[in-house]
């Protein structure tokens, strides 16, 4: 039947047996051609004999090739039984370790991936199999622990401006004395809340969007991207005294426009974000090789070269004392999460006079 499962085992031990089988029968029709031809040149050596059933070699007993043929039959089914056997066996043994494999693959679940099957044996195709899924379990729990903080950080970051505007509206509801000002008030502040909470499940949608390859990678000016962004953040950066610096050279990257657009705005906004009064900004956009560069640098508050691995984690933020605004500690993540998909790379270096330097290479479009 077409659904019937058929074992690894079954299928093996009836290629080996049918090996076996066919070179033992091919063997003996082979000796019982022989002893059939050794009888015809005996009769042929003696003309004045007459030809009988049977046939001597040397001065021993006749024997009779009828009796030769069913000897070889029994002989022949001794062999098969045997040889089907024998052909278990080895099936067994050769098919052993990968029963090891699949019985710890089995017991292996979300809860216990830190176990690996730490497979002994020599460097063949098991081994290799084994070693294989090792990694695959490495990447594995890299992902499930990764996921865990990111939902643990997440709900953290989401109580809080839910709690925030819980505490707004229970203040002004049980307020006794609460006029049309003071309520107005109260929804002003709640919609304030309100936009910050929709800010922070707009970066985790694009944090989780940006961890994918994009379904799609088209050419898109990077340049041009850019220059957009600068744009929109023109006032902030006047408001907060900042000079701006840009040199943006014509240049194509290959990716999601969307995405790569995310990827500028979180770039800026962490450089007017996480500033000094009065400070600097630059920004570049180049061609090197078979890459598109935009680089983004910033003055500001010294950080360590050992924070700066830290800060390209969800929801991780520098020293408190020197922001001026609490973000959502996204900013590099979302960049980081963009590139990856994209194939693009991300250098963050500390600058020796404070603030960071960031650069990212995409493939060139």
């Amino acid at each position: 039947m077409l659904g019937l499962r058929q074992p690894v085992r079954v299928r093996l031990t009836g290629l080996y047996a049918f090996v076996l089988i066919t070179s033992g029968g091919i063997l003996l029709l082979v000796t019982i051609a022989l002893v059939a031809g050794f009888r015809r040149s005996s009769s042929a050596a003696a003309p004045g004999t007459v030809p009988g059933p049977h046939f001597h070699v040397g001065s021993g007993p006749g024997i009779s090739l009828h009796l030769v043929a069913i000897m070889a039959a029994i002989a022949f089914g001794v062999m098969a039984l045997a040889s089907i056997w024998l052909a278990w066996a080895l099936a067994g043994r050769v098919l052993r370790p990968l029963s090891a494999i699949t019985s710890a693959v089995r017991e292996m679940s979300a809860s216990n991936l830190d176990q690996r099957l730490a497979y002994e044996g020599p460097r063949d195709e098991l081994k290799e199999l084994a070693d294989t899924f090792d990694a695959l379990l490495d990447r594995l729990e890299a992902a499930f622990r990764s996921q865990r903080r990111f939902i643990a950080n997440a709900s953290h970051e989401l109580r809080t401006p839910l709690a925030r505007l819980k505490t707004l509206v229970q203040v002004a509801i049980s307020d006794p004395e609460a006029d049309a000002g003071s309520l107005r008030t109260a929804h002003e502040r709640v919609l304030v809340s309100e936009r910050q909470l929709e800010q922070l499940i707009d970066a985790l949608l694009t944090l989780a969007a940006g961890e994918h390859t994009p379904a799609t990678r088209e050419p898109v000016e990077l340049n041009q991207i850019t220059k957009s962004v600068l744009e929109a953040h023109r006032r902030e950066l006047e408001s907060r005294g900042l000079h701006l610096n840009a040199a943006l050279q014509p240049v194509r990257a290959l990716g999601d426009p969307r995405l790569v657009d995310r990827l500028v705005e979180n770039l800026i906004d962490n450089a007017i974000r996480h500033n000094e009064p009065n400070g600097w900004v630059e920004v570049s956009t180049s061609a090197s090789g078979d890459h598109a560069l935009i680089t983004i640098a910033n003055g500001g508050p010294l950080i360590g070269a050992d924070e700066v691995e830290r800060l390209a984690q969800p929801f991780q933020r520098g020293d408190e004392r020197t922001r001026h605004d609490r973000g959502h500690g996204l900013g590099l993540s979302i960049v980081h999460a963009i590139a990856t998909a994209h194939g693009a790379t991300v250098t963050t270096t500390a600058r020796s006079e404070g603030g960071l330097s960031v650069e990212v290479r995409f493939p060139i479009g």
